[in-house]
């Protein structure tokens, strides 16, 4: 099979800050991204041009953030255009324009130094990205029109490829996709009716947290780490939607990827690779809104003996985990984790949005080739804000592998624990090991299929929605197909 030219890019293209309706500075806010996430877009709110009254406290509230955003721009534009580096992180410019006719829109730009504008009109705004060359990404797809939903009779694929299925905190149960396709503003409806575009999701923080875990992840297939790629991608529709844990997902039908538009004879091949963070559930196949074919994992998906001896590990700490009282509703994390007779390829962070912090920081971070450093914070007492975190570790060894945990706050302690205890005891630590560290191994975390279906009779609308079995989904981009 001949390699990918695309590798898998996680961010997130749309969340707030003081700068405009939200808490948290502008630099906490590039520091966070740039801590965890490949990518991020900065859309602080601009302006509701048809709000329905500035008088009470919300409506004033709101004035005051789009001025805020309006005085703060040019410093937004340089803080953003000093924190990008190409191949390392790339931040993004931008803002969200609000309307109650046409549905709450947020516009990112290719490149720095750009203009605020307030227009009345979608079609301003679109003419205004066109000549920018910026994407106009609609949200609140799950709201009434009454209510800055999106308005499908005003949508055009001109500068919105992609559209925001999900954003904020994820509910289990709450699939944007599974909405009745019949009703009008639904997704599928919209799929159903002809709209092509592709899927992406995002935070919608209000806290100044991009990427923050179970709100929202955007992937994209590119072919490296830079503006350009990454709009490429996103004008291509090579994107999925995530809730938070950074599944690996690839599809493709008769060699295209997702996002694509084929022509196709009365059947096609289609393929499927979905890693996940955690054990899979299912995999489906969804076809102009019907289930056409659901993987499980087993062995015998597997992708490779090499691959079937690659564990990942993940650890947890929050404040159901804290073995000390305190009277501070913050606590501070430090833990040092070394992986000894084994690799550690990659490690992917899983942080929590709260407590919100203005001076504190998470940093998580290789302080060598086998070991992870770890700084971290959390609340002091179990509440349902989304203050748990996590470390996912990708880990290649033998028997002999292990793990040993140094910690210094908020207890001093030392923990080792050998991997093939884990194997061997249904992949979870003793309970006394600290941040007791759960093993998934790769057969229930992967399944991969090349299977033959059926071309519609007429345009179809294919794409791949996969679940884990801790709740956590993805959504791909559909392919288009049109009967050749």
């Amino acid at each position: 099979m001949t390699e990918s030219p695309y590798r898998i890019y996680f961010g997130d293209l749309h969340n707030h800050n003081a700068c405009g309706l939200g808490t948290g500075s502008m630099e906490r806010t590039v520091e966070i991204a740039r801590s965890h996430l490949d990518f991020f877009a900065f859309t602080g709110h601009a302006s509701w041009h048809d709000i329905p009254s500035m008088e009470d406290g919300d409506g004033k509230d709101r004035i005051r953030g789009f001025e805020r955003l309006k005085s703060d721009w040019p410093w937004v534009q340089c803080l953003i255009a000093d924190y990008h580096r190409e191949g390392a992180f790339v931040p993004f410019l931008g803002f969200e324009w609000q309307s109650r006719r046409f549905g709450d829109h947020c516009v990112i730009f290719p490149e720095d130094y750009q203009a605020l504008i307030y227009p009345e009109s979608i079609d301003i705004l679109r003419t205004y990205c066109q000549q920018r060359g910026a994407l106009l990404i609609p949200h609140h797809l799950d709201r009434s029109r009454e209510d800055r939903g999106i308005n499908w009779a005003a949508f055009n694929t001109a500068c919105s490829p992609v559209v925001e299925i999900l954003s904020g905190p994820w509910r289990e149960g709450n699939d944007p996709l599974s909405r009745d396709q019949l009703i009008d503003d639904s997704i599928q409806a919209a799929l159903n009716k002809g709209h092509r575009f592709g899927f992406v999701a995002s935070s919608d923080s209000h806290t100044g947290f991009p990427g923050a875990h179970g709100e929202g992840l955007t992937a994209i297939l590119a072919t490296d780490l830079s503006r350009r790629a990454l709009f490429d991608a996103l004008r291509a529709r090579r994107t999925y939607a995530l809730t938070g844990d950074r599944m690996e997902v690839g599809l493709s039908v008769d060699g295209a990827l997702m996002g694509a538009e084929i022509s196709a004879e009365s059947n096609m091949e289609v393929f499927f690779d979905v890693g996940g963070r955690d054990a899979l559930e299912a995999v489906e196949l969804v076809l102009d809104g019907r289930v056409i074919h659901r993987a499980l994992p087993n062995k015998g998906n597997a992708a490779s003996d090499q691959e079937a001896c690659t564990d990942q590990i993940r650890l947890a700490w929050g404040p159901d985990m804290i073995p000390v009282s305190s009277s501070e509703p913050v606590i501070d994390w430090r833990f040092d984790i070394r992986i000894s007779n084994a690799r550690l390829k990659r490690f992917f962070p899983e942080i929590g949005s709260f407590p919100f912090d203005e001076e504190r920081r998470h940093r998580i971070e290789r302080s060598g080739e086998n070991t992870i450093r770890v700084q971290s914070f959390s609340a002091a007492r179990p509440d349902p804000s989304n203050s748990r975190h996590a470390l996912v570790l990708e880990v290649e060894g033998g028997a002999d592998a292990r793990l040993e945990i140094t910690t210094a706050a908020p207890v001093v302690r030392q923990d080792t624990v050998f991997l093939r205890a884990l194997r061997h005891d249904d992949g979870r630590s003793d309970e006394s090991v600290w941040l007791h560290p759960r093993l998934v191994d790769s057969e229930s975390r992967r399944i991969s299929e090349t299977i033959d279906i059926d071309a519609p009779q007429g345009p179809g609308v294919l794409y791949l929605r996969a679940k884990q079995r801790n709740g956590h989904r993805a959504w791909t981009s559909p392919v288009f197909i049109n009967r050749a």
